[in-house]
């Protein structure tokens, strides 16, 4: 899995975060292909993993590895128009409660930004040197 927006220009990925200490061993086992970028989501800096959209059912099945988590972030194939992918909030839990199939919201493509306009973001991805933010 290359650079975010350059690896599958018609793939679909979701980015999530997990606090469980054996992410990495539970992707590696299911041999699910990922990314570890740099995330941060309400000024509080995360791990995060990207995966593809088609193997994500494999960590829903295993709750635990969201556990703790509000939502993940769904990246739709590169609009061309746009240059950019679609970015979808989808909600997994909100005040103790686990939404099976969670709500989803539209919020902006995810783009390249500076450094400065990612950091002065509630929320943003960084692969190596590069930034992100859905806006």
């Amino acid at each position: 899995m290359r650079d975010i927006n350059h690896s599958t220009a018609n793939e679909s990925f979701v980015i999530f975060s997990s606090e469980h200490l054996a992410t990495d061993a539970f992707l590696a086992k299911r041999k699910i292909a990922h990314k570890t970028p740099y995330g941060v989501w309400e000024g509080k800096a995360e791990r995060a993993w990207i995966v593809n959209a088609k193997q994500f059912y494999l960590i829903r099945q295993h709750p635990q590895i969201l556990r703790g988590q509000e939502c993940v972030l769904h990246l739709g194939p590169i609009n061309e128009r746009e240059e950019a992918r679609p970015a979808e909030l989808e909600y997994i839990k909100r005040k103790g409660l686990w939404y099976g199939g969670g709500k989803r919201e539209a919020i902006g493509y995810f783009r390249q930004v500076s450094k400065a306009e990612a950091e002065a973001a509630p929320g943003y991805t960084r692969d190596g040197d590069t930034f992100y933010l859905a806006k």
